[in-house]
C-alpha cells in the first residue's frame, strides 16, 4: 500500500502517525499502547457474531439501494433520449410542436418540467 510514500509533504511523522500508518499498511507494530487498542477491538468485533451479520446487511441493503438508484437513473436518461428521438423524428415529419407536445406528454407520461426541458 505504501501509504507513507505518497506524502506531499517531506516533514517528518510523529511516532504515533507513523505507527498507525504501519498497522494500516499491515506492518508489525509494537510496543504501541492505540494499536494494540485498535488490535483488540477489531479482534472483539470480528467475532462478534451479531454486530458482524448486522453490518453485512447495512452494507447488503446499501449495495442493492445504490444499484437501484444507478438502474433508475439510467433508465430516466434512456427514457429522455428515446423521447428526444421521438421529438426529432415528428419535427422532421412536419407535425406542429403544438400538437406534439401533448402526444409525447402522454404517451411518456412526462411532467411539465420534464417537459420544458425537452422543448427548451
Amino acid at each position: 500500500m505504501g501509504l507513507r510514500t505518497s506524502q506531499a509533504s517531506s516533514a517528518p511523522l510523529s511516532k504515533d502517525l507513523r505507527n498507525f500508518l504501519d498497522y494500516v499498511d499491515n506492518r508489525d507494530v509494537e510496543n504501541d499502547e492505540y494499536a494494540d487498542e485498535l488490535k483488540d477491538y477489531i479482534q472483539n468485533l470480528s467475532k462478534n457474531t451479531e454486530l458482524r451479520n448486522e453490518y453485512m446487511d447495512n452494507q447488503t441493503h446499501t449495495m442493492f439501494h445504490d444499484e437501484d438508484v444507478r438502474e433508475a437513473r439510467g433508465i430516466a436518461a434512456g427514457k429522455m433520449e428515446a423521447v428526444r428521438g421521438m421529438i426529432a423524428l415528428m419535427r422532421n415529419n412536419g407535425i406542429a410542436e403544438e400538437k406534439l407536445k401533448p402526444q409525447i406528454q402522454a404517451q411518456f407520461d412526462l411532467t411539465d418540467v420534464q417537459m420544458q426541458e425537452l422543448f427548451k
